[in-house]
């Protein structure tokens, strides 16, 4: 497992990892918190390369627009379906497919100035109605000051 907060070291040197090393892509999971660059493909693009295994995830914070349109723009021939939520795109190995996912809930909206995204490699055969549409769990994981703060503001707006 990898966490890294972009704010730390990685922020420093992130442009110049290497997605193709070893050590990056034999980790099953991972994630970066306050991302800030322009790179969203990458790590799928890795997973394709190396045909990932069912399963690996990668989860990313990030605070501007445009992360998941410039996954779009980059994967635009492989996409199979795109949802508010959701973006599926093929692999060159026909037993598996990558999902980007927007996570959203109460909390989180669309509008909310921080964004929450979870890439992970799945199977092919996995139907939508499959889909676990329950984000708060790995969002909190990524995140617990969010919902701290969410949490404190609605009691304190409650008392008042």
């Amino acid at each position: 497992m990898i966490h890294v907060d972009s704010d730390d070291l990685f922020k420093e040197n992130a442009e110049s990892m290497n997605y193709t090393g070893k050590q990056v892509q034999n980790v099953p999971y991972w994630h970066i918190q306050n991302y800030d660059l322009t790179n969203s493909y990458m790590v799928a693009q890795m997973w394709i390369d190396t045909n990932a295994k069912i399963g690996s995830t990668f989860q990313v914070t990030v605070s501007e627009d445009g992360f998941s349109a410039e996954f779009l723009e980059h994967f635009n021939e492989r996409i199979v379906s795109k949802s508010e939520k959701r973006i599926r795109i093929r692999t060159n190995n026909p037993d598996r497919h990558i999902i980007l996912e927007r996570g959203l809930d109460d909390v989180i909206t669309l509008t909310f100035w921080l964004q929450f995204y979870c890439l992970i490699v799945t199977s092919a055969e996995m139907e939508e109605p499959e889909y676990d549409d329950d984000f708060q769990k790995w969002m909190y994981e990524q995140n617990p000051k969010v919902y701290h703060l969410y949490l404190n503001n609605f009691v304190d707006n409650i008392i008042v």
